[in-house]
């Protein structure tokens, strides 16, 4: 197999990247964007249940997230790798990668939060990753929901 070493950024980068038009692209963008120390903006989003999902996720949990639909443009200020807020709800829908990705972010994070998701979402495998995800943290699950305590 090969391998592609990836080097560590020293210093600020100033990018101008436009994302595709992809759903699962885009959710991986925000998921940058909000894990950095600044503000992106993000060019080229792809709006879709997927993505306002994320999007209003990332509100609930307090990032401030500017959205310029008709532009596809979101622009969120990054919070360095915190979550603004230490108690929130969020509704993933049936985002897979909302679910999945947020669910990795919470997991790093000393808060406590409710994971909503459609009755689809909740049929889909996730034991593993609230296992990896949940190590050395107390969790509650009733009725498929996952409370992290």
């Amino acid at each position: 197999m090969e391998q592609y070493p990836v080097r560590k950024i020293e210093k600020p980068i100033d990018w101008c990247v436009t994302v595709p038009g992809s759903k699962s692209m885009t959710n991986r963008a925000l998921l940058m964007a909000a894990l950095s120390d600044g503000t992106v903006t993000l060019d080229g989003v792809l709006f879709s249940d997927d993505s306002r999902h994320f999007i209003s996720s990332l509100t609930a949990l307090g990032f401030d997230v500017l959205v310029e639909e008709e532009k596809r443009r979101v622009t969120v200020k990054g919070e360095g790798g915190t979550i603004p807020k230490k108690e929130a709800e969020i509704d993933v829908g049936s985002a897979g990668t909302a679910a999945r990705f947020l669910t990795a972010m919470l997991g790093m994070s000393d808060g406590s939060y409710v994971i909503q998701a459609s009755g689809q979402m909740k049929k889909r495998p996730m034991k593993d990753l609230f296992y990896w995800s949940i190590r050395g943290q107390r969790l509650y699950i009733w009725n498929r929901r996952v409370f992290f305590l």
